[in-house]
């Protein structure tokens, strides 16, 4: 295979991409003729919606609880707020969507229910077209697809033509770990043959012994890389959440006194949480940087262009 067939007819990007580049500017151009999309960033969404927001209501704007609400395209040209926003202010919050959707401005979930109202209304023909130009669909950490999402993807690729593989470990699911109702993809239920990859790439038998009892379920296949040389994890118990970052230093200091290779070696040390506030719980004086850095999405996109225009150049 020549590397120019990477081009069209395939397609590589992430879902966000993948919805944005076959459904949503064809949705939007029908749904507001004459208009256009301007941007779907969402810190700049938020300023403008609670600027317009305003104009409708002297109280703050909800952002943070509308953050994951969606969109219904009604028959009459109404717009439907789907998922949670308080009463008291629902009327305002659909009106400031409408008037951003004119503007051509929308959210990263606006982008979701644009595609979610252009399949259902071409859904047998989008699966026929899709079914002839894809033979196969592949998609990776499939277990950090939303419910929409998947929903929207299994629409589209369960074709009867196209070979549907999904890749991912549901353990790792980024939507359902504060336990927000069931994961989407879940492989057990699946009716087609499953391959598991128990082999990791990114850590040593040390720590895959562990993981193998500490799971959600037992994981007793999975092995480490036998190329990967991982230090012993070990377990803090604590009382109070002011000593643990001092005493992880005093055991990181131990090690490095004691250990010679743990000394040297390259990597990073530092505290993590799942979300980036957390780390104030344990350290007071920590400050989230700031600095605006592109989405990883976008900087794939981007690289992936840039490349398909070198290779294309030198054709």
């Amino acid at each position: 295979m020549k590397i120019v067939n990477f081009g069209y007819p395939n397609f590589i990007g992430t879902i966000h991409d993948f919805l944005n580049h076959f459904f949503t500017s064809k949705a939007y151009q029908e749904l507001y003729p004459n208009k256009k999309a301007l941007l779907d960033e969402e810190e700049m969404y938020k300023e403008k919606s609670a600027e317009i927001f305003s104009e409708y209501s002297s109280s703050f704007a909800p952002t943070t609880r509308i953050k994951e609400t969606y969109l219904e395209f009604l028959n009459d040209g109404s717009l439907e707020l789907i998922g949670e926003c308080n009463e008291w202010c629902r009327e305002e919050v659909v009106n400031t969507f409408r008037d951003l959707l004119e503007m051509g401005i929308f959210r990263h979930n606006d982008t979701i229910s644009f595609s979610n109202w252009y399949i259902k209304k071409y859904e047998h023909r989008i699966k026929n077209a899709f079914g002839k130009r894809f033979l196969w669909a592949f998609i990776d950490e499939t277990q950090d697809t939303s419910e929409i999402q998947y929903d929207l993807l299994m629409r589209i690729f369960n074709n009867g033509l196209t070979i549907l593989q999904k890749f991912g470990d549901p353990y790792q699911a980024l939507y359902t770990m504060f336990g927000k109702g069931e994961d989407a993809w879940v492989p057990s239920r699946e009716t087609i043959p499953q391959l598991e990859l128990s082999y990791s790439t990114r850590f040593g038998e040390s720590i895959a012994k562990v993981l193998r009892t500490t799971c959600i379920e037992k994981y007793e296949v999975l092995r480490g890389n036998p190329n990967k040389k991982s230090f012993k994890p070990y377990l803090l118990l604590y009382n109070s959440k002011n000593n643990v970052i001092n005493e992880y230093l005093n055991l990181v200091k131990s090690l490095s006194d004691t250990n010679t290779e743990f000394k040297w070696s390259t990597k990073k040390i530092g505290a993590v949480g799942l979300m980036h506030d957390e780390v104030k719980n344990y350290y007071t004086r920590y400050k989230r940087n700031s600095d605006v850095k592109p989405k990883t999405e976008t900087i794939i996109k981007n690289f992936y262009e840039i490349v398909m225009k070198g290779i294309n150049a030198n054709l």
